[in-house]
């Protein structure tokens, strides 16, 4: 927990539990009093490191549910295999 630019966080840091994982860590910024993710940080084994900053969080926005359904006729040139038994 601390202070950044006057604003109260917590951060967390996640440790991944696969040894052959690409990245070390994740460290995961809050304001500590919404809770609301400020910005995430990716610590690559290689050293390399990615900072996903959020600048406008909104929770529970609804969503059409055809955003989540593949419709094969949308991408003609595929071809699809489905593997599930009947």
């Amino acid at each position: 927990e601390g202070v950044e630019k006057g604003k109260a966080i917590r951060q967390i840091e996640f440790k991944p539990k696969d040894e052959d994982s690409d990245y070390s860590k994740l460290r995961m910024t809050l304001d500590r009093k919404n809770l609301d993710v400020i910005r995430m940080k990716a610590f690559y084994k290689d050293g390399s490191r990615f900072t996903f900053a959020i600048d406008k969080f909104t929770p529970n926005k609804p969503f059409d549910e055809s955003k989540f359904v593949f419709n094969p006729a949308d991408y003609p040139e595929i071809h699809v295999e489905d593997l599930r038994i009947d």
